[in-house]
């Protein structure tokens, strides 16, 4: 595992303490996967200020359009709720084993600190 990598500069959003969700995977661009596959983000004007969750991570658009994946916890989905968030129908990327290829090597260690990150 490689570390040695700089934590991405997320970008502060209103209301939510970005520093509380703990590691990130920042969606943006095609994301290559280990299986062949890939995912491609897109959140919709209707997904900003929403969230979903599914088996241990959660997903959250923010305000400004941007989508993330984090470890899920119930302080991070009330975090969430008390931002103005909403629980919607979200897709979570990585939540069903999904794991990016080493091409996409920003993304890649992103979810490595991700996964490898302590519970609350």
């Amino acid at each position: 595992m490689n570390f040695d990598q700089p934590p991405v500069a997320i970008k502060q959003e209103k209301g939510l303490d970005m520093k509380k969700m703990g590691a990130l995977v920042q969606l943006s661009g095609t994301i290559r996967l280990e299986d062949g596959g890939e995912i491609l983000p897109g959140a919709s004007e209707e997904d900003k200020k929403t969230f979903g969750s599914n088996n241990g991570f959660i997903s959250f658009v923010t305000e400004g359009g941007v989508q993330y994946v984090t470890k899920y916890s119930s302080k991070k989905a009330l975090d969430l709720e008390i931002a103005g968030y909403r629980r919607a129908g979200l897709g979570v990327p990585f939540s069903n084993g999904e794991k990016p290829s080493g091409s996409s090597q920003f993304i890649y260690n992103q979810w490595e600190r991700m996964v490898h990150e302590k519970a609350d």
